[in-house]
């Protein structure tokens, strides 16, 4: 975890399972949680009052479901980093979520040891999508890459800067932009090509002829 804390808002309707992850998330060192929502529109509102760092949203909630919250959340804090808990494990959830703004998708039959790497991923600028997802969705989900939307010109120049190995701080350094920006970036051109590793992303640059390596 960074040197400052982490703040987490955590957004289930489920009692047992809001106060389970609370009380959890309060036992991991340099994780603080400094709200629960027991809905979606409860979660928009509480992040608009706590700006958390991280929010942990469950995709089903009534008032406003879980995508639904997490691009309004997303609208008006764009760095703020969405953990989605769900029961689905297809591709179209995962996808939909990604779509979203979520930097990562659990499994609520995930161990909280996944929450906690997640957590520490998504806080990195790096999207998470739990061990629990079988293969072939994640196959199917980085197969649709070539049907996503078209990059930016700045996502092009942050993920040639990514594949020829550029740290972010010196990419901010050369793009004139912030860190948190360099992350915002990344995790946005890992939504949009629904790629979850840096690897990839180096691949899929490689193959679109938008790295320096051979």
């Amino acid at each position: 975890m960074p040197d400052q804390p982490t703040r987490v808002l955590v957004a289930d309707d489920h009692l047992i399972m809001r106060t389970g992850l609370c009380a959890l998330l309060k036992a991991v060192p340099g994780c603080e949680v400094v709200a629960q929502a027991a809905d979606g529109r409860q979660a928009v509102d509480l992040a608009a009052l706590y700006e958390p760092d991280v929010v942990l949203m469950d995709l089903g909630m009534p008032a406003l479901d879980g995508i639904a919250a997490t691009c309004q959340i997303l609208a008006a804090a764009p760095l703020t980093r969405i953990i989605m808990l769900s029961a689905h494990s297809d591709a179209l959830h995962i996808r939909q979520a990604f779509e979203a703004g979520a930097a990562a998708y659990l499994l609520k039959e995930s161990a909280f040891t996944e929450v906690v790497e997640a957590l520490e991923s998504v806080r990195k600028g790096v999207p998470f999508v739990s061990w629990q997802i079988p293969a072939k969705v994640k196959e199917t989900l980085q197969q649709t890459a070539a049907d996503a939307p078209p990059l930016t010109v700045r996502e092009c120049q942050v993920l040639k800067m990514i594949a020829d190995g550029v740290h972010s701080k010196q990419m901010a350094l050369q793009l004139g932009i912030s860190d948190k920006t360099i992350q915002a970036h990344r995790c946005n051109l890992m939504a949009k090509l629904n790629i979850f590793s840096v690897a990839e992303l180096t691949k899929y640059a490689i193959r679109n002829s938008l790295s320096s390596l051979d």
